[in-house]
């Protein structure tokens, strides 16, 4: 998870799920290249049921650092790079640029 980090040793997310958020990305496009084969065809639900299992797993995260404090620095980072990750899809599936962003992660 190294190489996933940045300077200050956090993970970067957006390195450690890039075929997931390609994935999101092509589910959300609406229009394809006119050399498509195929028009594009958005599947926003598929995105919304991504994200509901995320947020399944936030709260089975949840439940298991209550059971087991052993644990709590993996399923910590765990918890942290889950719950980044649903940031992540959001942005995308509300169409947030990176201006967006920062003005929303200034303001949170």
């Amino acid at each position: 998870m190294e190489e996933e980090a940045t300077d200050v040793g956090e993970p970067l997310h957006e390195l450690m799920f890039p075929g997931l958020l390609a994935f999101v990305r092509g589910l959300l496009l609406t229009e394809a290249n006119p050399d498509a084969l195929a028009p594009a065809e958005p599947r926003p639900e598929v995105v919304e049921d991504l994200l509901r299992f995320l947020a399944g797993r936030l709260l089975e995260i949840d439940e298991q650092l209550a059971r087991d404090p052993d644990s709590a620095e993996q399923l910590e980072a765990e918890r942290l790079a889950t719950d980044r990750l649903i940031d992540l899809v959001l942005h995308r599936f509300h169409g947030l640029d990176a201006g967006d962003v920062a003005a929303l992660e200034r303001a949170g």
